[in-house]
């Protein structure tokens, strides 16, 4: 696949977040980030640019970010990491297209060369206390005799310690218990099952739509409309949707809590009552209970008028905060006040977590 894009795709993919990188045309210099050029290069004839490939490294073996889906497009090879074998198998993307490849992709299996592939394959064996085999093949699905893959041009790659080139090696022939895949006009037969391009693309449409309407979604209500189709898939996207699922619920019920809470805290009319509140927050995390504190110490400060009795001080709060939970809060408004205040107040912060240390113990 080749990794070189236009001015315009490259602005847009920085504009994007991605990491570009951009060299002179016809030179023999690696490319470099585009921070190291001027902004207007991209005005400018005679640059090439492309984007900087992520890297992984996984036990001391370093190779590229396995490829997603949104990266291929139609007539791209794509090299899926087999891990039953010293096999890499090649496949068209769009000729050679089935459900056990949309998941190998989204899974994490699959790379954009032979090499990558190969490292990828060591690394996991490693990384398991096992060694691979130095040797491999590489064999292009629906080839009746697999032939030896042809040393082509290294594709572009931003990482300039790592050098990726297509094996030579010979490509063994493929025993008769292999899966083969036969592409024939866009259709491909995968274990006596008929798969179009056509109907994994629609898959994964769908599988993302759901995705975004499972994140979307604000109410339980929301998300429970959703099930039926959810109930529908299978298989390990299926299984992932469904986990995202239930991280989703979980957050939509903590967020129906949190309102709750904000409007008792909102119509307190003491201060103990506002305070009380913090205790049904006992399980979250400290940025969770964020919202919660802002909402006490400015419904307090309301209040303060009517009690006749200035609001607490941050040391006031300090010196009486009721729980641990409490006390890790206050530690982080603590940050925001001048560097001259806060050894003060982390002095008062650690005494009083001793002391509820001790009555914990």
């Amino acid at each position: 696949m080749n990794n070189l894009i236009t001015p315009q795709e490259a602005f847009n993919a920085m504009v994007a977040g991605k990491n570009i990188l951009c060299r002179a045309v016809g030179e023999l210099m690696d490319f470099d980030d585009i921070e190291r050029f001027p902004a207007t290069i991209f005005a400018k004839t005679g640059y090439e640019f492309c984007i900087k490939l992520d890297m992984i490294e996984v036990a001391g073996i370093t190779f590229t970010k396995p490829l997603t889906l949104e990266e291929i497009q139609d007539g791209d090879d794509v090299y899926i990491v087999n891990t039953y074998g010293s096999t890499v198998y090649i496949a068209e993307f769009g000729k050679q297209t089935c459900h056990a490849l949309i998941e190998s992709i989204n899974n994490g299996f699959v790379q954009r060369d032979c090499e990558n592939a190969r490292r990828q394959m060591q690394a996991m064996c490693k990384c398991l206390g096992r060694e691979s085999s130095g040797d491999f093949t590489a064999v292009r699905l629906g080839d009746e005799k697999p032939k030896a893959t042809r040393k082509t041009k290294a594709p572009v790659v931003a990482n300039k310690n790592v050098q990726i080139t297509a094996s030579n090696d010979a490509v063994e022939k493929t025993s008769q218990s292999s899966i083969q895949i036969t592409a024939v006009d866009k259709t491909v037969i995968q274990e006596d099952n008929l798969v179009t391009f056509d109907d994994a693309k629609n898959r994964f449409n769908h599988e993302k739509s759901l995705r975004d309407r499972i994140t979307a979604a604000l109410t339980i209500g929301d998300l429970e409309a959703l099930l039926p189709e959810l109930q529908q898939l299978h298989g390990e996207s299926g299984h992932m949707i469904m986990s995202q699922y239930e991280q989703r619920k979980k957050e939509v019920k903590r967020l129906e809590i949190l309102a709750d809470l904000l409007e008792i805290i909102a119509n307190a009319q003491t201060p103990a009552v506002a305070n009380a509140q913090i205790r049904y927050a006992r399980d979250w995390t400290v940025e969770q209970q964020v919202p919660l504190q802002k909402a006490i110490s400015k419904r307090l400060c309301e209040l303060a008028p009517v009690e006749h009795e200035m609001p607490p001080t941050l040391m006031d709060r300090i010196k009486s905060a009721p729980d641990l939970t409490t006390l890790d809060i206050l530690e982080v408004d603590v940050g925001a006040r001048s560097a001259e205040m806060q050894p003060k107040f982390m002095a008062e912060i650690v005494k009083r977590r001793r002391v509820l240390e001790g009555e914990v113990a």
